[in-house]
């Protein structure tokens, strides 16, 4: 671990203070223009426009769905109707952002071309978890000919 002297720590902490009021007293400033019309461009060289709705269309929440993901509530009913409309798509990503997800009964994937997603690893493990509360039922009851893949999650009791 390095360690600084005082000065350098309260010189620092001066300017930095310093930044965030002048950002704070600059009501004045205009918020940045949005792309005319329903463009979307991705910085970086060789990127095209496209339209934000595919843009956001690309990957589904679950808390698009009605997930709270607090491992309080049960989201068995949000992730069945994100798969359920992803598979209405012809296939995708059901994306599970950070938290615990509870599950009172299997949640059925029928179609082919579902990948659920997690938001990946901490130091502590996956950020993303399903728990299954019922200890008689599977979490997902795949049927697919082809399966499902999963990614970046945790899946257990």
């Amino acid at each position: 671990m390095s360690r600084i002297d005082r000065r350098t720590f309260f010189a620092g902490t001066a300017a930095l203070g310093g930044a965030v009021l002048a950002l704070a007293q600059r009501t004045d400033a205009a918020e940045p223009a949005l792309p005319a019309g329903d463009s979307f461009l991705q910085s970086g060289l060789g990127a095209v426009a496209r339209s934000r709705t595919s843009k956001l269309g690309e990957w589904v929440s679950v808390k698009d769905f009605g997930a709270v993901g607090n491992g309080v509530a049960d989201d068995t009913a949000a992730i069945q109707a994100a798969i359920n409309y992803v598979a209405s798509l012809g296939g995708g990503v059901v994306y599970f952002p950070s938290g615990t997800y509870l599950v009172s009964a299997a949640v059925t994937i029928t179609s082919n071309g579902l990948a659920l997603v997690g938001c990946g690893l901490t130091v502590v493990g996956f950020a993303s978890i399903i728990k299954n509360i019922n200890a008689t039922a599977m979490a997902f009851n795949v049927t697919a000919s082809l399966g499902a893949r999963f990614a970046y999650m945790s899946i257990g009791h």
